[in-house]
């Protein structure tokens, strides 16, 4: 049987899309296996990528339609346009119009940026297209304005105590004293993709966690609080500025909550749905995915982690690539490895310039994690003499990069000590029986399908052994030096967990 791998990354941002990671992937898949089953699957969490994504899985056809960046220049954007079973859907992202990506960092500044741009494509699919649905992709937007630019372009009037119009952007919220929904235009049901569930205002909410990153200074901050603050009284909306979601591209999850009556969905679970994700997980050995950068914000169920918790829960290890990757992902145990081109010495522009080799060539340097279970007469190779028996898996490597297992039977009444590489990871899987596990003055009771870590740093402990003789894998790190033992690697279960 050839080994099966399902590819789903997202773009790694300045260097690849989804697609081109998918690929590059692929293509250092196959240095290993040649003859692997490869399912590409590029995702997206809602931000940008959204429509290319879709645009694959419904079809349909792009429109062109006038607007503005975030900076109120005109701009030529698109959006794609696809019947579905809901009906004529139009689909749009955040970051078409309204994208960090357009303005340069000396240009950049939140108190001015607006939405207004999102708006306008809006209201082209509503009005020329009569859409009966949007879907539209929160994300990657370098604006701070709660969606107050969309919901202007779309009818929605912000005046002063004397009635005057205000442009709401945010340096002039304060001045706003009343808002108008009398010319605003009718909507057909819009959905918001995002997998950001931060809150409008707060320590956790869009200035706090997102503005810094897109040029907000610690006073901007101070500004862009308040004034989102006095925007939130004045629509008395205070339990929206509160919902999931609130806080996405810059705010604008508020606006279309609170002035396009929209409703928020994880964009992962969007985009899983269509894309038939969880049969194409459970037909895979083992699944790739990966990102530019794996941090605390991609904990809060950005595609990468949300792909990875649907894979663990279909009993599938997922191995994720990144440019780079801070501790807070590393020691999550979301993934089962985790590979950051960062951990090299390269330089940065030489890692965002040949993304695409490197990212190919550190998937076909992995190390593998195969575990197959076989029978005792096909593992029996060398019976070792003493207290312990050990046998050693057939030497069937496909790469030199394996994981070592040795089997054990430990006899029932004695205390079996072990000896651990402080530098090495191991686990330990109850083949049999039960096992009384002592590490320094920790005890652990393991029964047969039980699975026990031994984390770098232990050096020694003891297993003890009361009722009947117990059965034992040692899974030791690539490079133990505790015993010659090397695993089996049958096609029956290539990269598959222990189970």
């Amino acid at each position: 049987m050839a080994h099966r791998f399902l590819i789903a990354p997202d773009k790694f941002k300045g260097s690849l899309t989804a697609q081109q990671a998918a690929e590059a992937m692929a293509a250092g898949v196959r240095e290993i296996f040649p003859a692997a089953e490869i399912d590409l699957c590029p995702i997206a969490d809602g931000g940008e990528g959204t429509m290319e994504m879709l645009a694959t899985i419904l079809g349909g056809r792009w429109i062109e339609c006038p607007a503005v960046d975030a900076n109120g220049r005109e701009i030529e954007s698109r959006y794609l346009l696809a019947e579905t079973s809901q009906g004529l859907t139009a689909i749009l992202e955040v970051a078409e119009t309204a994208g960090l990506w357009q303005i340069i960092a000396t240009e950049r500044n939140l108190l001015t940026a607006s939405t207004r741009g999102v708006g306008m494509q809006m209201a082209h699919a509503i009005q020329v297209h009569k859409v009966a649905r949007i879907i539209l992709g929160l994300g990657g937007s370098a604006t701070n304005d709660a969606g107050c630019g969309m919901a202007a372009a779309l009818g929605v009037r912000f005046l002063t105590e004397s009635g005057a119009l205000v442009d709401p952007h945010p340096a002039q919220f304060t001045s706003i004293t009343a808002v108008d929904f009398s010319s605003r235009i009718s909507f057909p049901e819009i959905i918001a993709a995002c997998d950001v569930e931060i809150p409008l205002l707060g320590k956790q909410g869009a200035t706090a966690v997102f503005s810094a990153q897109k040029g907000a200074t610690p006073v901007d901050q101070s500004s862009l609080e308040e004034a989102l603050c006095h925007l939130v009284k004045i629509c008395r909306a205070e339990n929206t500025a509160g919902a999931p979601g609130a806080g996405a591209a810059g705010g604008l999850g508020f606006g279309l909550l609170h002035f396009a009556g929209a409703k928020i969905v994880s964009g992962f679970e969007l985009l899983a749905d269509l894309l038939n994700l969880k049969t194409r997980i459970a037909a895979a050995d083992i699944v790739l995915t990966g990102e530019g950068s794996l941090d605390h914000q991609s904990l809060s169920g950005k595609g990468p982690v949300a792909l990875a918790e649907m894979a663990r829960d279909l009993g599938k290890p997922t191995i994720a690539y990144c440019g780079k990757a801070d501790d807070s992902v590393r020691t999550s145990e979301i993934f089962s490895q985790i590979h950051a081109l960062t951990d090299g010495s390269l330089a940065l522009g030489v890692m965002l310039s040949q993304a695409a080799t490197l990212l190919k060539e550190r998937v076909a340097a992995t190390q593998v994690r195969k575990l197959s279970f076989i029978t005792e007469a096909e593992a029996m190779k060398e019976n070792f003499k003493g207290r312990t028996n050990y046998w050693m898996c057939r030497p069937e490597i496909t790469h030199a990069k394996d994981l070592q297992i040795c089997r054990a039977v430990l006899p029932a009444g004695e205390g079996h000590a072990f000896h651990h590489h402080p530098e090495l990871e191991e686990a330990i899987y109850i083949l049999e029986g039960e096992v009384e596990q002592w590490v320094g003055r920790e005890k652990r009771i393991l029964k047969a399908g039980e699975l026990a870590h031994i984390s770098a740093g232990v050096v020694h402990g003891t297993y003890n052994v009361s009722q009947r003789d117990a059965v034992i894998l040692a899974i030791l790190s690539p490079g133990s030096q505790t015993g010659p033992f090397i695993v089996d690697v049958s096609d029956r279960e290539p990269w598959a967990s222990l189970r």
